[in-house]
């Protein structure tokens, strides 16, 4: 279970965000992951959805993270990303504005942030 954070008490419901309850607690995990410096830029690639090459399986975009932390592994991830999200997580799995190869760790977070105490996905 989800520690009560201060993230956790102020974002959105799942429900209110179209998103299931696990996919709300894994994009909590991955916000505070990135802000408490556990998550960093060398093992973070929006263009990759998990690497298994790291001795952790360690995740490389937003969706592979929230795949792993629900307790997929690193296949099972990927499939997620590419097809079994929530219809609402698709702009912050895809962003459309940007290369995905350019988007930092901080960035991706903070429209993660943003995106579960808004609803709203900003790139």
């Amino acid at each position: 279970m989800l520690s009560k954070t201060a993230l956790n008490n102020l974002a959105l419901s799942a429900t209110t965000l179209q998103i299931e309850p696990w996919e709300r607690n894994g994009l909590i995990a991955f916000v505070e992951a990135v802000e408490q410096y556990k998550l960093s830029d060398d093992k973070f690639d929006m263009a990759v959805c998990c690497t298994v090459s790291s001795d952790c399986g360690t995740i490389s975009c937003i969706g592979g993270y929230v795949g792993l932390r629900f307790g997929m592994c690193p296949w099972e991830a990927e499939a997620y990303v590419l097809t079994g999200y929530s219809e609402a997580l698709e702009d912050l799995y895809y962003p459309d504005t940007q290369s995905w190869n350019a988007v930092t760790a901080k960035q991706a977070a903070a429209v993660t942030r943003h995106f579960l105490t808004t609803g709203v996905i900003e790139w």
